[in-house]
Protein backbone atom coordinates (compact mmCIF):
# COMPACT_ATOMS: atom_id res chain seq x y z
CA UNK A 1 0.00 0.00 0.00
CA UNK A 2 1.49 3.38 -0.64
CA UNK A 3 1.52 6.15 2.16
CA UNK A 4 -0.74 9.19 1.51
CA UNK A 5 0.60 12.42 3.08
CA UNK A 6 -2.11 15.02 3.53
CA UNK A 7 0.10 18.26 3.32
CA UNK A 8 0.46 20.75 0.53
CA UNK A 9 4.11 19.47 0.51
CA UNK A 10 2.49 15.96 -0.02
CA UNK A 11 0.26 17.06 -2.79
CA UNK A 12 2.90 18.40 -4.78
CA UNK A 13 5.25 16.04 -4.66
CA UNK A 14 2.38 13.80 -5.95
CA UNK A 15 1.61 15.78 -8.39
CA UNK A 16 4.65 17.13 -9.56
CA UNK A 17 4.88 16.14 -12.76
CA UNK A 18 0.45 16.97 -13.72
CA UNK A 19 1.84 20.06 -12.37
CA UNK A 20 4.51 20.71 -14.17
CA UNK A 21 3.12 19.31 -17.78
CA UNK A 22 -0.18 21.57 -17.23
CA UNK A 23 2.31 24.75 -16.43
CA UNK A 24 4.23 23.67 -19.50
CA UNK A 25 0.92 23.80 -21.44
CA UNK A 26 -0.08 26.98 -20.11
CA UNK A 27 3.37 29.03 -20.89
CA UNK A 28 3.07 27.10 -24.46
CA UNK A 29 -0.28 28.54 -25.26
CA UNK A 30 0.63 31.81 -23.95
CA UNK A 31 4.08 31.94 -26.28
CA UNK A 32 1.64 30.52 -29.50
CA UNK A 33 -0.71 33.68 -28.43
CA UNK A 34 2.43 35.97 -28.18
CA UNK A 35 3.39 34.86 -31.43
CA UNK A 36 0.05 34.40 -33.12
CA UNK A 37 -0.10 38.50 -32.31
CA UNK A 38 3.42 39.17 -33.09
CA UNK A 39 2.42 37.13 -36.75
CA UNK A 40 -0.75 39.17 -36.94
CA UNK A 41 0.86 42.87 -35.84
CA UNK A 42 3.65 42.31 -38.43
CA UNK A 43 1.24 41.18 -41.22
CA UNK A 44 -0.99 44.21 -40.74
CA UNK A 45 2.59 46.51 -40.29
CA UNK A 46 3.31 44.88 -43.99
CA UNK A 47 0.18 45.80 -45.31
CA UNK A 48 0.28 48.99 -43.78
CA UNK A 49 3.54 49.85 -45.38
CA UNK A 50 2.34 48.80 -48.53
CA UNK A 51 -0.17 51.10 -48.44
CA UNK A 52 1.87 53.54 -47.40
CA UNK A 53 4.28 52.54 -50.53
CA UNK A 54 1.10 52.92 -52.60
CA UNK A 55 -0.26 56.55 -50.98
CA UNK A 56 3.47 57.70 -51.91
CA UNK A 57 3.41 56.49 -55.43
CA UNK A 58 0.32 57.85 -56.25
CA UNK A 59 1.05 61.85 -54.67
CA UNK A 60 4.02 61.02 -56.93
CA UNK A 61 1.58 60.81 -59.94
CA UNK A 62 -0.27 63.22 -59.01
CA UNK A 63 2.35 65.75 -58.92
CA UNK A 64 3.11 64.88 -62.45
CA UNK A 65 -0.10 65.10 -63.09
CA UNK A 66 -0.62 68.35 -61.78
CA UNK A 67 3.38 69.50 -63.25
CA UNK A 68 1.82 68.22 -66.93
CA UNK A 69 -1.37 69.92 -66.69
CA UNK A 70 0.38 72.97 -65.64
CA UNK A 71 2.96 73.12 -68.25
CA UNK A 72 0.19 72.36 -70.93
CA UNK A 73 -1.78 75.57 -69.83
CA UNK A 74 1.31 77.72 -69.77
CA UNK A 75 2.18 76.27 -73.85
CA UNK A 76 -1.96 76.88 -74.12
CA UNK A 77 -1.45 80.86 -73.17
CA UNK A 78 1.86 80.79 -75.72
CA UNK A 79 -0.06 79.41 -78.20
CA UNK A 80 -2.70 82.11 -77.88
CA UNK A 81 -0.21 84.57 -77.88
CA UNK A 82 1.21 83.64 -80.62
CA UNK A 83 -2.10 83.11 -82.67
CA UNK A 84 -3.19 86.29 -81.66
CA UNK A 85 -0.34 87.97 -83.18
CA UNK A 86 -0.76 85.85 -86.08
CA UNK A 87 -4.25 86.81 -86.85
CA UNK A 88 -3.95 90.36 -86.33
CA UNK A 89 -0.90 90.40 -88.77
CA UNK A 90 -3.03 89.78 -91.94
CA UNK A 91 -6.26 91.27 -90.25
CA UNK A 92 -4.50 94.87 -89.88
CA UNK A 93 -3.15 94.64 -93.83
CA UNK A 94 -7.07 93.87 -94.12
CA UNK A 95 -8.11 97.10 -92.79
CA UNK A 96 -5.46 98.94 -93.97
CA UNK A 97 -5.68 98.22 -97.38
CA UNK A 98 -9.12 98.32 -97.45
CA UNK A 99 -8.61 102.15 -96.42
CA UNK A 100 -6.35 102.34 -99.12
CA UNK A 101 -8.16 100.84 -101.55
CA UNK A 102 -11.33 103.39 -100.70
CA UNK A 103 -8.54 106.06 -101.45
CA UNK A 104 -7.05 104.75 -104.32
CA UNK A 105 -6.96 106.95 -107.57
CA UNK A 106 -5.75 104.72 -110.38
CA UNK A 107 -7.29 101.18 -111.68
CA UNK A 108 -3.85 99.48 -111.33
CA UNK A 109 -3.46 100.85 -107.90
CA UNK A 110 -7.10 99.51 -106.52
CA UNK A 111 -6.10 96.12 -108.43
CA UNK A 112 -2.84 95.91 -106.22
CA UNK A 113 -4.85 96.74 -102.70
CA UNK A 114 -7.43 93.90 -103.84
CA UNK A 115 -4.26 91.25 -104.46
CA UNK A 116 -3.37 91.88 -101.31
CA UNK A 117 -6.74 92.23 -99.46
CA UNK A 118 -7.59 88.36 -101.05
CA UNK A 119 -4.40 87.04 -99.88
CA UNK A 120 -4.13 88.29 -96.65
CA UNK A 121 -8.06 87.31 -96.63
CA UNK A 122 -6.56 83.57 -97.39
CA UNK A 123 -4.22 83.98 -94.97
CA UNK A 124 -6.50 84.73 -92.11
CA UNK A 125 -9.19 82.05 -93.26
CA UNK A 126 -6.06 79.35 -93.10
CA UNK A 127 -5.35 80.84 -90.01
CA UNK A 128 -8.74 80.17 -88.35
CA UNK A 129 -8.61 76.81 -89.88
CA UNK A 130 -5.44 75.67 -88.42
CA UNK A 131 -6.82 76.88 -84.64
CA UNK A 132 -9.90 74.48 -85.95
CA UNK A 133 -7.54 71.68 -87.06
CA UNK A 134 -5.45 71.96 -83.62
CA UNK A 135 -8.77 71.81 -81.62
CA UNK A 136 -9.83 68.69 -83.91
CA UNK A 137 -6.48 66.90 -83.26
CA UNK A 138 -7.11 67.65 -79.34
CA UNK A 139 -10.05 65.79 -79.68
CA UNK A 140 -9.15 63.25 -81.75
CA UNK A 141 -12.05 63.95 -84.41
CA UNK A 142 -8.87 65.79 -87.46
CA UNK A 143 -9.33 63.82 -90.54
CA UNK A 144 -6.55 64.12 -93.30
CA UNK A 145 -7.79 65.67 -96.95
CA UNK A 146 -4.82 64.74 -99.71
CA UNK A 147 -4.56 67.40 -102.34
CA UNK A 148 -3.02 68.25 -105.36
CA UNK A 149 -0.62 72.12 -104.64
CA UNK A 150 0.79 74.23 -106.62
CA UNK A 151 4.34 74.95 -105.11
CA UNK A 152 4.22 77.91 -107.05
CA UNK A 153 1.89 79.73 -105.91
CA UNK A 154 2.54 78.37 -102.30
CA UNK A 155 6.72 79.61 -102.42
CA UNK A 156 4.82 83.29 -104.14
CA UNK A 157 2.06 83.61 -101.39
CA UNK A 158 5.00 82.87 -99.03
CA UNK A 159 7.22 85.07 -100.28
CA UNK A 160 4.38 87.92 -100.61
CA UNK A 161 3.48 87.41 -96.69
CA UNK A 162 7.24 87.54 -95.91
CA UNK A 163 7.45 91.15 -97.46
CA UNK A 164 4.80 91.96 -95.88
CA UNK A 165 5.96 91.50 -92.33
CA UNK A 166 9.18 92.66 -93.32
CA UNK A 167 7.63 96.11 -94.75
CA UNK A 168 5.80 95.92 -91.23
Amino acid sequence: HSVFINTEVGLFVQYKFEILLLVAIVLLLFLIMVLYFYLRTSKLKNKLLILIDKQKEDEIELRKAKDKAEESDRLKSAFLANMSHEIRTPLNAIVGFSELLAAANTEEEKQKYLEILHTNSELLLQLVNDILDLSKIEAGTLEFVYSDVDINLLLNDLEQLFRMKIGS
